[in-house]
């Protein structure tokens, strides 16, 4: 299926805002409400990654959508938070009741090689260790499914780490390799070189940011702002688009399969 690139009209400008610049956000780990078993899609354990792919993904490419955010991929299990190890933990609880590895990097390679089309890797931040080479082989291990699918990768919370420690060197040694990095959330004045990597941050952050002054003056990369949902997108969205940020947007595929599309929502 190939990407119908969209442009979205702002409201009363000649202005036209490009459709990458609207990033689909989907909470992979946040389905299911039941405490007593993992947080994750039972569609996803049981017709398989393909078929996820297909339901939640196909719909938001026929609206416009080419860059999509997988928010914590393998779930995560009874009270607990957004955490780096989670995809390997779960593949190692879930077994057979889940798709194999295998399955999910051949889905999103399929899915990613039409021009322009990004799949991100949203998970927890990683936990440094006694040693850097130590560090490297831990990291490896639990993004193995990410990087063998060569998708980008964004760390939650990551900028409260030391920007000169093991996990930036580790951001640096991804990006040599060809791997885009985001980091959550906005880079302040006690870690400044986290403002190297493009930015995810929820719009309280942003704005506090700017009227507290912690926050850094200028950023050379891209600021994409969480806005939830669709029905809020353009209310919330467009003031921060007419700003050259970037969205991230949660979106229903029911709506979408009904004809709603970035240009109905943004025009």
């Amino acid at each position: 299926m190939e990407d119908r690139r969209k442009l979205a009209w702002i409201e009363g400008e000649k202005l036209m805002v490009d459709a990458s610049r609207i990033i689909s956000l989907d909470a992979i780990g946040m389905f299911d409400g039941n405490p007593a078993i993992r947080l994750m899609p039972y569609e996803i354990c049981s017709l398989g990654w393909a078929w996820w792919f297909k339901h939640y993904i196909d719909p938001k490419i026929e609206a416009g959508c080419c860059r999509f955010a997988l928010h914590n991929p393998g779930g995560w299990g009874p009270n607990r938070t957004m955490d780096f190890n989670q995809w390997t933990e779960m593949v190692a609880i879930a077994g057979p009741r889940h798709p194999a590895h295998r399955e999910f990097v051949a889905t999103v390679k399929r899915y990613s090689k039409y021009p322009g089309r990004e799949f991100i890797w949203y998970t927890g931040c990683p936990i440094p260790k006694l040693t850097y080479s130590g560090f490297i082989k831990y990291a490896d291990a639990h993004l193995q499914a990410a990087l063998d699918a060569g998708m980008s990768v964004a760390l939650d919370a990551v900028v409260l780490q030391n920007d000169s420690g093991q996990i930036a060197r580790y951001c640096d040694r991804l990006e040599s390799k060809g791997v885009k990095i985001y980091v959550n959330s906005l880079a302040n004045t006690g870690g400044p070189r986290w403002a190297d990597f493009p930015t995810i941050a929820d719009p309280e952050n942003y704005q506090r940011s700017k009227m507290d002054g912690w926050g850094l003056p200028n950023y050379p990369k891209e600021i994409a702002l969480i806005c939830q949902n669709a029905g809020r997108a353009r209310v919330d969205g467009l003031p921060y688009l007419q700003q050259g940020l970037s969205i991230y947007v949660q979106m229903n595929p029911e709506i979408l399969e009904q004809g709603l599309t970035l240009e109905k929502i943004f025009g």
